[in-house]
């Protein structure tokens, strides 16, 4: 039983609205509305509004593959799969596409990696979004991925400057002090690090 504050969303949920689905998988996410956190429950109410077409639980279902959070294995293609969805079906920040590109630059999977295609959709995304510090860090990412250490130390140079405009946070700045530090020694990242589904929020 939900609260008698969400009661009126989850009514509109089970009558079939991709919003109120994405809400009340919110509300079971960050534990909003006097309900208490339940990430497989958040995940299921997600998936729903995804499947119905949402561009935003599109975003939050490929956030949660990539993690592998909410009762999902952490999978590669999935996430891949739902952030192009949700580029597709309405996000128009570019961020979507960025995630998707971090997902075939940094994946353990060799299956899932693909630099070039990275780049192609990096590029993309800044031309949308701008040269937000996560966009050109994740472009310097995918140089890495092709080997191309020169560019992607250069790029990460860039990110970590730009940081100073975003607000950032400590935890900020030492993941991209990390970042370039492997690629300064010629190593591609591996590794999710850049999407962390439990502090993501949509507002």
């Amino acid at each position: 039983m939900l609260p008698s504050e969400a009661s009126e969303t989850l009514a509109a949920a089970r009558a079939g609205s991709p919003k109120a689905m994405e809400a009340i998988g919110e509300f079971f996410h960050y534990g909003e509305a006097g309900v208490a956190s339940n990430l497989p429950l958040a995940f299921q109410w997600y998936q729903a509004a995804a499947e119905a077409g949402l561009s935003s639980s599109q975003t939050y279902v490929g956030m949660f593959y990539a993690d592998g959070i909410g009762g999902v294995n952490q999978d590669c293609g999935e996430s891949i799969k739902w952030f192009l969805r949700a580029s597709e079906n309405g996000d128009e920040s570019g961020a979507s596409l960025n995630n998707a590109a971090w997902m075939l630059s940094t994946c353990t999977d060799p299956k899932y990696r693909d630099g070039h295609r990275a780049i192609e959709l990096s590029q993309k995304a800044i031309k949308i979004g701008g040269r937000l510090s996560a966009f050109v860090g994740t472009l310097a990412a995918a140089h890495a991925e092709i080997g191309d250490f020169h560019q992607a130390v250069a790029l990460q140079k860039e990110s970590i400057w730009q940081l100073q405009f975003e607000e950032p946070s400590k935890k900020d700045y030492t993941r991209a002090e990390v970042l370039l530090e492997s690629y300064s020694g010629n190593k591609p990242w591996r590794g999710v690090l850049f999407v962390n589904p439990e502090s993501f929020s949509m507002q």
